[in-house]
């Protein structure tokens, strides 16, 4: 069994005593939990801006990509026309036929199709132009009045 000692007798004066040493240490809890909220919040602000800083110069980077890689794929596009446009005018034929000039057709010229592209186009009855190796070919056969 424990033995315990009396508690010393409460007076007014020890009791007040121990609410206003309680008041203090609460006092100074909230002092430090104030301090502590503080620094949270400006560290925050700071990551916050940082953050910002950072989006801003990515979408400016990808911005330039994006006009990047778009004037790569015009480049591409007008140097694949010009390929195709010169194979046609070295030859003077197109679907079965000899021509004098040049006119507008409708079909699909380029390096390289997707598989579902050009079949569905062949399909279609629209021309499909491409390069295959040194040659250029051209896929006529379905070809339809339009």
């Amino acid at each position: 069994m424990r033995s315990t000692k009396p508690l010393p007798k409460a007076t007014f004066e020890s009791t007040w005593a121990l609410i206003q040493e309680n008041i203090k240490a609460i006092k100074a809890m909230q002092e430090r939990d104030e301090k502590e909220r503080i620094a949270w919040q400006e560290r925050a602000e700071k990551e916050s801006i940082a953050l910002k800083e950072w989006k801003e110069q990515s979408d400016k980077s990808i911005k330039a990509m994006q006009q990047e890689l778009g004037g790569v794929s015009n480049s591409n596009g007008k140097v694949a026309e010009t390929y195709f446009v010169n194979s046609i005018t070295n030859s003077m034929q197109f679907a079965g036929q000899e021509y004098d000039e040049i006119d507008h057709y409708l079909g699909l010229a380029a390096f390289h199709f997707e598989e579902n592209t050009e079949n569905d186009s062949i399909e279609q009855g629209i021309a499909i132009i491409k390069q295959v190796g040194e040659n250029m070919v051209i896929y006529d056969e379905h070809l339809k009045v339009f």
